[in-house]
């Protein structure tokens, strides 16, 4: 069951949704002269057997890549184009089972937190969090750590939660230097997994968006350590 109806079926607007319904009206609207919604067309053509939402860390690396070519664009500019390029993808793929008019801004109001703490991890804004001297990491370190994130997002987990809770998580296990780079990348996804597993997610059912998230939540990963450094 749907936490929340569509807009059509509502009298009153929460300020959630106030944020949802300015995201959708922003300035990223569909614009066939727009480069950045040429470039969403060519890259979505890539995909042979479609996109699919894990395939969207490879369409921010590919995002950077293209504005990249722009020297003339600051790291602003850049981070807006992308999140211009990402929402044209949105724009130009189909949800299964539910409207796109519903669907559409609520993975809108997830690409620009995404875009950020990529962004971010590639200009060295990243605050690893230092382990206790000698603290060797364990399932109870990691239990604790998730707890106390489940804490702080007891009223639910927001769309845009997504990648705060990565970056936080990123942060916290890269404070283990004994930790090799695949073990620092699958207890992140363990974590972060787990907590999406135990919070709620408005708008959508939860065995509808928690596949989603996963599945966004490795690639991402992986790209955020890439541009760390690792």
């Amino acid at each position: 069951m749907l936490d929340l109806p569509p807009e059509q079926f509502q009298a009153q607007k929460t300020e959630i949704e106030q944020i949802v319904a300015e995201a959708a009206k922003s300035n990223h609207e569909l614009k066939i002269e727009d480069s950045t919604y040429t470039f969403a067309k060519e890259i979505l053509e890539t995909f042979e057997d479609g996109f699919q939402w894990g395939d969207l860390a490879t369409m921010i690396r590919s995002s950077f890549e293209f504005v990249k070519k722009n020297q003339g664009l600051n790291i602003e500019e850049q981070r807006e184009q992308i999140v211009s390029i990402l929402t044209h993808v949105v724009d130009l793929t189909d949800t299964p089972y539910l409207p796109d008019n519903y669907t559409d801004p609520l993975f809108k109001s997830m690409v620009p937190p995404l875009v950020d703490i990529v962004t971010k991890a590639g200009n060295g804004e990243f605050q690893l969090i230092p382990a206790v001297s000698g603290e060797v990491p364990n399932s109870h370190s990691f239990q604790d750590y998730m707890t106390k994130t489940k804490e702080a997002f007891k009223d639910g987990f927001q769309w845009t939660d997504l990648a705060v809770i990565i970056r936080h998580t990123i942060e916290f296990v890269s404070g283990f230097p004994g930790l090799s780079l695949e073990k620092k990348k699958a207890s992140v996804v363990d974590i972060v997994h787990g907590i999406i597993d135990t919070t709620d997610t408005p708008y959508l059912p939860d065995i509808f968006i928690d596949p989603v998230f996963k599945s966004i939540v490795g690639p991402t990963v992986d790209l955020i350590f890439e541009k760390l450094g690792y």
